[in-house]
């Protein structure tokens, strides 16, 4: 049977004294000697002994759980004087780690990998820390011991030499070391059984690794590999497969717990809820925010697990809340299995300290990115002296290949991110590096030099192209613009950015949004001792074009008139056009026909000064429009 030794170590303390009742503390204290142990860790090893002892599943169980008193075992026992002869011992087929909990939403994905290895000699399971790699590779190592295949297990995260893992899998199997070689010992032992072996954690040894399995596959024909990292081996026999993340709804709002626990993401939280707080049912008022909370980390199974873990303390909405900072989660933590597994900041750590210097750069550097980026921003933001931007074009590569970046392939382009737990701890490393203002600053610089760009494609590129370009970078527009207005920001930039992304926002129909952020470049502008003039101006005509789309009394006018002031002053004629066309709109918007038709001469008097010859025809039209509007049918005919 599937024992642990801890199970193995209760069934022999129940056993002694079966049919009685044997109390919780006395089952702890007999099993973990000198030891604190929650209940909750004899509650997960008594699940796995009646799992193996009620196999197939019976109604009833052969330990019984006694309300407030302990546990019995029920089912008959048949005592014998002497003990049978001892049967020829093997070496065991098996070291497997028993699953901890319920699996969701990998039964497809084991379904399909262990035909992959059925056909394949090697396959990979790649992802960032804590998306469910080890998990995954268990149950289909699990059909692999169905199948009559031979297990061995081996943890590679504790160490630093791969010949190591070979002595501990010898180990595990019962195969002496006798050499200086581990690796030719295995050979020896395994060339011409049915094996498999699962090697977890390669990240850190990858390349000794790499070699060692190359070795083993070529001379044991029957042996079959499964593997773990966060990057390939990258030898001829491997097949990768990239793990994904845990499926959410794709909408927050108006959705149903029963439509929500429909996927994988809410059912492990609901379930992790349920086991922390001793019963938990996701109602309709709290799928929203298990939803939200769920995409604000990515669908990682080990993030889930843990803020699920703090609902019954915080509650489901102030979890949803406290997870606006995704750093919060990194911080949390379980007390029990492999140190890289209890939290999102071991996870990460183990991740980071596998990298070399300009991977490691790259990776902090670009965590001032939110949301998607192209290989020309990296290269502009992430590099310096010290690394120059082939170099950082080259670690974004490997950083997507180690799977702490996510490469996005769209039609006509592709973009990286990083996920936001993952962002959340490269930006605390930026932090303490002392670097984040420095890369701020270039993180906003760039994306200003990106939006006037688009500001000047605006009027030149077909709208779904412009727009394809543009919107993607909502978000960092967003960053780039909270950065620039807050204490340790740049004005300058903050305006020049927030007049070039104007035509963004309405093409989104973020009237709001656009409005909002003009406001406040303009009130942090005219706080400075001498605002500039030029930036004033763009600003109230920024604020004018949305105000014009409300169609309000007297709509963007008076923003407009401000804008009209400041170009008359400093002698700027596109931006007195602009103006007073703006206004000709309001004043017709607002059935004012006799101060458009004053707005119109004044356009032709400027385009006649010193403008285009086409914008003295469109001066024309609007005066004949506004001569039209006021009867004045055969004035309104005269070019």
């Amino acid at each position: 049977m599937r024992l642990g030794s801890r199970a193995f170590d209760i069934l022999v303390v129940l056993l002694s004294r079966a049919g009685e009742v044997v109390g919780k503390d006395e089952l702890i204290a007999a099993v973990w000697p000198n030891l604190h142990v929650e209940e909750n860790n004899l509650r997960v090893h008594l699940t796995a002994l009646r799992k193996a002892l009620d196999e197939p599943p019976s109604e009833a169980s052969s330990i019984a759980n006694i309300p407030a008193r302990g546990y019995s075992f029920v089912a008959p026992v048949a005592r014998i004087d002497a003990p049978p002869p001892l049967a020829e011992t093997s070496a065991p087929r098996h070291n497997l780690p028993l699953i901890p909990g319920q699996v969701f939403g990998r039964s497809a994905l084991v379904e399909m990998l262990a035909g992959l290895l059925a056909e394949r000699r090697m396959v990979t399971i790649i992802g960032p820390g804590g998306i469910g790699k080890t998990t995954v590779a268990l149950q289909v190592a699990e059909q692999q011991l169905a199948a009559g295949k031979t297990i061995a297990f081996a943890d590679l995260t504790p160490l630093n030499d791969p010949l190591l893992a070979f002595g501990a899998v010898a180990s595990a199997l019962g195969c002496p070391i006798r050499s200086h070689n581990p690796a030719e010992d295995m050979i020896g032992y395994i060339a011409e059984r049915d094996f498999c072996i699962v090697f977890d954690g390669c990240e850190h040894v990858v390349d000794g690794v790499a070699r060692q399995v190359e070795i083993l596959l070529a001379r044991c024909r029957n042996l079959k590999i499964l593997a773990t990292s966060r990057e390939p081996l990258r030898i001829p026999a491997e097949w990768v497969h990239r793990i994904t993340p845990l499926e959410s709804p794709g909408s927050v709002t108006e959705v149903t717990a029963v439509e929500a626990l429909r996927f994988p993401a809410i059912q492990l939280f609901a379930e992790r809820a349920a086991a922390t707080m001793g019963g938990y049912i996701l109602t309709d008022a709290d799928a929203p925010f298990a939803v939200d909370i769920c995409r604000r980390l990515d669908g990682m199974a080990l993030a889930i697990e843990l803020a699920a873990a703090r609902v019954g303390t915080v509650g489901i909405k102030g979890l949803a809340i406290a997870l606006a900072n995704p750093a919060r989660v990194l911080a949390q933590s379980r007390r029990s299995g492999i140190k890289r597994h209890r939290s999102l900041h071991a996870a990460l750590d183990w991740s980071y300290e596998t990298l070399t210097p300009v991977e490691k750069a790259v990776f902090c550097r670009c965590s001032v990115f939110n949301g998607g980026f192209s290989v020309e921003a990296a290269r502009t933001v992430a590099a310096d002296d010290v690394f120059p931007a082939e170099a950082v074009e080259d670690a974004v590569f490997e950083l997507v290949e180690k799977s702490l970046m996510v490469a996005d392939i769209a039609e006509e382009s592709i973009q990286y991110r990083t996920l936001e737990t993952t962002r959340a701890y490269a930006l605390e490393v930026l932090q303490q590096e002392g670097e984040r203002r420095m890369l701020e600053r270039k993180h906003a610089e760039y994306f200003r030099g990106f939006f006037e760009q688009a500001l000047r494609d605006w009027e030149l590129q077909p709208a779904k192209e412009w727009l394809g370009r543009a919107a993607p970078q909502i978000e960092n527009l967003r960053r780039a613009l909270d950065w620039s207005l807050s204490a340790e920001g740049d004005v300058e930039i903050a305006g020049a950015l927030t007049v070039a992304a104007v035509p963004l926002w309405l093409s989104l129909s973020l009237i709001d949004e656009c409005l909002g952020r003009v406001k406040r470049a303009l009130e942090v502008l005219e706080r400075q001792p001498e605002p500039d003039a030029r930036m004033r101006m763009q600003l109230h005509a920024a604020l004018g074009w949305p105000q014009m789309a409300l169609v309000t009394e007297g709509g963007g006018t008076p923003s407009w008139r401000v804008a009209l002031e400041i170009a008359e002053k400093i002698g700027d004629l596109d931006y007195q056009l602009r103006a007073l066309w703006a206004l000709w709109v309001d004043s017709k918007n607002v059935g004012r026909p006799r101060d458009g038709l004053a707005f119109a001469e004044r356009i032709i008097e400027v385009a006649t000064a010193g403008g285009e010859y086409v914008d003295r025809l469109i001066g024309k039209r609007l005066r004949g429009a506004s001569l039209h509007l006021l009867g004045r049918h055969q004035e309104a005919r005269e070019p």
